[in-house]
């Protein structure tokens, strides 16, 4: 049997984990960064304006795009006209949760990215990022209010 101390240390290393809230919510929230990561590997509009809010915001740097319908206009520009990283097309995209926590229907959380971009040329770039997310419930679903992205490092051939 554990004593109140080691019970306290137990609560208090599970809290220290950063996922808090409802089991179902907290996997819907996973789905959703899931279903992020596999709209932009497959380029799939549709599924990537859904994981939005319709009030949503994207801040890219000093960058700053509101509603749902600017942040997807905006999405396709960088991906058809090569405004991304030097025009470069995503080959693959990982999303990993490094919190998620649920606050009846809000909750905010952070992941980390793992992009791989290629160039016209074949070059390669490895884009590594955070992002820090707030997260709704609209019409039963969980979606993103806002991501805000910081890139923490970039390889590249040049």
């Amino acid at each position: 049997m554990k004593s109140s101390n080691q019970q306290s240390a137990a609560q208090s290393h599970l809290n220290a984990r950063h996922f808090n809230g409802p089991i179902e919510d907290r996997l819907a929230i996973r789905e959703l960064l899931d279903s992020y990561s596999d709209a932009i590997i497959r380029r799939d509009q549709i599924l990537w304006s859904n994981c939005w809010a319709m009030n949503a915001k994207w801040r890219l740097g000093s960058r700053i795009i509101e509603g749902r319908d600017a942040i997807l206009s905006h999405w396709i520009d960088m991906k058809t006209n090569g405004r991304g990283i030097k025009g470069c097309y995503t080959r693959a995209f990982f999303n990993a949760p490094g919190a998620i926590n649920i606050d009846g229907d809000k909750g905010y959380g952070w992941s980390y990215t793992n992009e791989l971009l290629v160039d016209d040329h074949n070059m390669t770039y490895h884009l590594h990022g955070m992002y820090s997310d707030l997260y709704v419930r609209e019409n039963g679903q969980w979606v993103f209010e806002e991501r805000s992205f910081r890139k923490l490092h970039i390889d590249h051939p040049y």
